[in-house]
């Protein structure tokens, strides 16, 4: 597992960090248009979240290739497909499947040139178990100057996976029609909008605020927040030096 990178002050972006976008990615129009030429390449946005009901949406520019969207935590595997192990999800334009751990399952309908593609995931409040879990896994520069992977072992459930967020969930929108829940009990983490293109697929991704085919005002009694509005955070800053177990403030 890779660790997590704190949310840079600034504008939500895709990133052109090499932790967030595979080298083989080419992003363009102030980082919001994305195509691969090749194999499935995935790139992620700047900024992050763990808890909350955020939104992004994707235009689809052609019809060559294929794209997968969606939601991926940092270790997500850039040198392949959204959705392609356990710590991203996502939903493939055509045939219409949505994938997670490399496990394809028919979900919503195609999606084609011109269509816009809505992207939501939910996120429950953090218990303080789940914001400990969390905490430990960020990095920070103080402690260690090069950004290297660790081993992760959180309490395990008995399918010796990561732990659950029970009542979390990801939907997708078809210019403006909800598909419905693509998944729910999400594993644990912080996830990224995440885009992965093959073979000269061509996506344009808009954080907002101002959406072609805005979300619901709520969703499951939430706000829904455009991730344009996702902040910075700072505990690099403020964190580096205060002990792991020591409460938060």
């Amino acid at each position: 597992m890779w660790p997590d990178i704190e949310n840079p002050p600034g504008e939500v972006q895709l990133s052109t960090e090499l932790t967030h976008t595979a080298p083989q990615v080419q992003l363009s129009d102030g980082n919001r248009v994305v195509t691969n030429a090749k194999g499935y390449r995935m790139t992620k946005a700047t900024h992050g979240v763990t808890s909350g009901t955020w939104y992004y949406e994707v235009t689809l520019l052609n019809d060559q290739g294929a794209v997968r969207l969606g939601w991926s935590q940092i270790s997500g595997d850039l040198q392949g497909p959204c959705g392609m192990d356990h710590y991203s999800y996502s939903f493939r334009n055509q045939p219409a499947t949505r994938f997670h751990n490399s496990c394809g399952h028919s979900y919503g309908q195609s999606y084609h040139q011109g269509d816009v593609l809505g992207v939501l995931i939910s996120l429950p409040s953090l218990t303080e178990e789940q914001y400990w879990d969390l905490r430990r896994r960020r990095f920070v520069l103080h402690r260690d100057q090069r950004y290297t992977a660790f081993d992760y072992t959180p309490k395990l459930p008995a399918d010796g996976h990561m732990p659950v967020v029970p009542h979390g969930n990801i939907a997708y929108f078809l210019n403006g029609e909800c598909l419905g829940t693509a998944y729910d009990k999400l594993y644990l983490g912080k996830y990224y909008p995440a885009i992965s293109c093959y073979m000269g697929a061509q996506v344009r991704v808009n954080f907002g605020p101002d959406f072609h085919c805005p979300p619901p005002t709520t969703w499951q009694g939430e706000s829904v927040n455009a991730m344009s509005t996702c902040p910075a955070e700072n505990y690099i800053q403020e964190e580096s030096d205060r002990p792991l177990d020591e409460p938060p403030r």
